[in-house]
C-alpha cells in the first residue's frame, strides 16, 4: 500500500534528522506543522463528505504548489 510506503519513508527520514540535533531543530516546527494539518483533514473528513475534502485537499496543494515555484502559473 502506497500509503504505508510513504510512512516508512518518512520514518526513515526523520530517524535520519533526528541524529542531527540542529537540524531537528529546525525541521519540528515543519513537521509539527504537517501533523497539524493532517488532523484538520482527519477532522473535516469526519464532518463533511470525503469527496468536498479531497477537493479541498486538491485546491490547497495547487494553491501551495503554485506558491513555491510562480513560473508554474505562467503562460
Amino acid at each position: 500500500m502506497l500509503q504505508t510506503d510513504l510512512f516508512e519513508r518518512l520514518k526513515r527520514a526523520m530517524d535520519t534528522i533526528s541524529e542531527n540535533p540542529k537540524t531537528l531543530a529546525e525541521v519540528s516546527f515543519l513537521f509539527g506543522e504537517f501533523v497539524a494539518s493532517m488532523e484538520e483533514i482527519a477532522y473535516d473528513v469526519m464532518t463533511d463528505s470525503d469527496e468536498r475534502v479531497a477537493e479541498n485537499v486538491r485546491e490547497a496543494a495547487a494553491i501551495l504548489q503554485k506558491a513555491d515555484n510562480p513560473s508554474l502559473g505562467r503562460v
